[in-house]
């Protein structure tokens, strides 16, 4: 069945040949139901301007328009395993505000989690939020158990922000082995830690000795500044070993020559 157009009101059509039919009712709402899974509802415009497509509008024209406002939702229903009606998803549009030439809105994707919705991602202005619905940021991440975002499959890299602890996690779950993390500049490589907790700089490989917690290789000298305010400002580098253990607190080597 296609209308070219048609107004609410007391209007009522069926076709019983293929059981489809166009309810609408000045005092309900539509209803358009098929029995098969064909396009229920169709917009099609001839229109050969580059403007618009077909346009659906959700008008919410209310007398006492307020900041907070819902302007429209947008719902996804099944039956559940005991015939009910149940809500799985719904995308909602919120007025933030409706200052007259200064309107903000946010819209809201919800889906169902044990029969209960939050929203998971909200877009307010230019802002996108996962997990809040006030993003102050073009990307503004909140999650309630302090880990923000997982990536990959089973060497899983984490990133943590609790309180007063952040944290990128490589391999959080200790699936795999030999995990590393190397942070790089220009498509090379030029630091990462080890699965020992080695801090390696320069060098994809532990250097002489594989002990050392930090090993740096440079082309260039190392240089070690600080800026204090007093004469006894502090220790610009200060090495100190555990216990009463003999060793070398500093090694210089060329090459393999120590």
């Amino acid at each position: 069945i296609v209308y070219d157009v048609f107004s609410v009101g007391n209007f009522y059509n069926r076709t019983d040949s293929d059981s489809r039919y166009v309810n609408v009712d000045g005092t309900t709402a539509v209803t358009i139901t098929t029995t098969d899974n064909n396009p229920q509802l169709t917009l099609k415009t001839t229109d050969a301007d580059a403007n618009d497509g077909p346009l659906l509008s959700l008008n919410r024209d209310s007398s006492s328009p307020a900041d907070g406002d819902l302007t429209g939702r947008i719902v996804f229903k099944a039956d559940d395993d005991a015939g009910n009606a149940a809500t799985f998803a719904r995308i909602e549009a919120t007025a933030t505000d409706v200052s007259n030439g200064g309107e903000d809105g946010r819209l809201d994707f919800f889906t169902a989690k044990d029969d209960a919705f939050t929203a998971a991602l909200s877009v307010l202005g230019t802002n996108v939020g996962i997990g809040t619905t006030t993003p102050s940021s073009p990307l503004h991440v909140s999650g309630s158990n302090g880990i923000l975002a997982t990536f990959g499959a089973t060497t899983e890299l984490q990133i943590y922000a609790d309180n007063n602890e952040v944290s990128f996690r490589a391999d959080a779950d200790n699936d795999e082995n030999d995990t590393v993390l190397t942070f790089d500049t220009d498509g090379s490589e030029r630091m990462r830690i080890d699965d020992s907790g080695r801090l390696l700089v320069g060098t994809t490989s532990t250097l002489i000795d594989g002990d050392q917690i930090l090993q740096v290789k440079a082309a260039q000298a190392c240089n070690f500044e600080a800026t204090v305010a007093s004469a006894d400002g502090g220790s610009v580098i200060n090495l100190e070993r555990s216990g009463n253990t003999q060793g070398d607190y500093i090694r210089l080597f060329n090459s393999s020559n120590a």
